[in-house]
């Protein structure tokens, strides 16, 4: 049995394509596979092993089916399976990598550690980059607090820039997701209390449903302009991969502001 020493040479033995065709789709997959490893470059270093770990293994799986299989057809219908089962792995892996801060699918890091559920993953992940995670926040919004303090309390009679509303009638909760770090969340809770909001935790909760969103989901119209004013309130602290924008959600309770963001 002649070895297989090349994923060009078995995807010609397994799918009878000339090398001129089974060439180019190896150097796609090769491209999209480069692409997504150096996207998840200096995110998680784990997670970029761990893609890389999977695409040689299953180069080498088609290798092996390549020189396994005896039977033409069913080489040739192993040799189809494996190839499309490597083209729509490597095909999540760019989508994930690339789209992250989208919410598409789920982050690469999920998708490596298929085994943990998405919200421990990405905890692992932030946990181990914190400090350049935070950096690389402190370089797009600045040093000092997440949140600046509070205005000067207003005069009575000063109603210009007034809340129209009870500030202090709504609860407000915060989910986030992504490469957001806890310490940041818990600064911007502090930071949003410290302007008179009535937070329900100290910090928030990271939850998979959060990733790709930034947004502050309200119940009725009525409670749209204070919704607005806490997306206006959060932008100010320049945590989120976009601005954060005041959205109806019929599910949410009257008098809570849920807060969805994401890094």
């Amino acid at each position: 049995m002649t070895l297989v020493l090349s994923p060009v040479t078995a995807f010609n033995n397994l799918l009878d394509m000339d090398r001129k065709v089974a060439l180019p789709l190896v150097a796609g997959l090769a491209v999209l596979a480069t692409a997504a490893i150096a996207t998840t470059w200096g995110v998680d270093l784990p997670t970029m092993g761990l893609m890389g770990l999977y695409l040689a293994a299953l180069g080498v799986i088609l290798i092996v089916v390549a020189n396994a299989v005896r039977d033409p057809r069913m080489g040739k219908a192993l040799g189809w399976f494996v190839t499309v089962l490597i083209m729509a792995i490597v095909s999540c892996f760019f989508v994930s990598a690339v789209f992250r801060r989208q919410g598409v699918i789920n982050p690469t890091y999920c998708l490596v550690r298929f085994w943990e559920p998405c919200p421990d993953a990405e905890a692992g992940v932030v946990r181990r980059n914190a400090e350049a995670i935070e950096t690389s926040l402190v370089q797009e919004r600045g040093s000092g607090p997440v949140l600046p303090p509070p205005p000067p309390v207003q005069a009575p009679g000063d109603v210009q820039n007034a809340f129209t509303f009870d500030i202090s009638a709504y609860d407000v909760v915060i989910q986030f997701a992504g490469l957001l770090t806890r310490e940041t969340i818990t600064q911007l809770n502090s930071g949003l209390r410290a302007r008179g909001w009535d937070m329900q935790s100290a910090s928030g909760e990271r939850i998979a449903a959060a990733q790709g969103l930034n947004e502050v989901r309200y119940a009725s119209p009525g409670d749209r302009v204070a919704a607005e004013a806490l997306a206006s309130t959060i932008n100010e602290a320049r945590v989120t991969a976009s601005p954060v924008q005041a959205r109806p959600n019929p599910s949410i309770r009257p008098g809570t502001l849920e807060v969805w963001i994401s890094n």
